[in-house]
């Protein structure tokens, strides 16, 4: 595992929570959200297929679960400033109650939803890594 590297590819987990948190991405068209993820898995997907040299799967599940757990951990961090930058939000917490604290309800549904998006990272890192051409050998090319 190269872990340099996944936990600096993990941190677009902090852009999509503070992106959450300032109220950049607003609660009515929730598409914008998937599309910011979908946008860094863009980026971060090739760099993971074509820098590792082994455990494709593994390297791109946990970047992908670390940065789905940093991003929950953003918004719950700085959850008053959430709702106050998402009145949207605010409105249907309130009315949703179930007699459990918001904070630990997202605390709680964090880790499903970051294992789905490191299986998402996870898978296209193995499809990078299997279509890249492979390292030369270094060898004369001779039998």
């Amino acid at each position: 595992m190269r872990w340099p590297l996944i936990l600096l590819l993990s941190l677009h987990g902090v852009v999509v929570g503070g992106a959450v948190v300032l109220g950049l991405l607003p609660e009515s068209p929730r598409w914008l959200e998937f599309a910011l993820w979908m946008a860094m898995a863009v980026v971060v997907v090739p760099i993971l297929g074509f820098k590792i040299r082994r455990l494709p799967m593994a390297n791109g599940f946990v970047c992908g679960l670390l940065a789905g757990l940093l991003s929950h951990a953003i918004v719950i961090a700085f959850f008053t400033t959430f709702l106050d930058n998402n009145p949207e939000a605010a409105a249907q917490l309130t009315s949703d109650q179930v007699g459990l604290d918001v904070r630990l309800y997202r605390a709680i549904i964090a880790p499903p939803i970051s294992m789905t998006w490191g299986l998402v990272i996870a898978v296209g890192t193995l499809v990078v890594f299997k279509l890249r051409k492979p390292p030369p050998t270094g060898g004369s090319g001779l039998p």
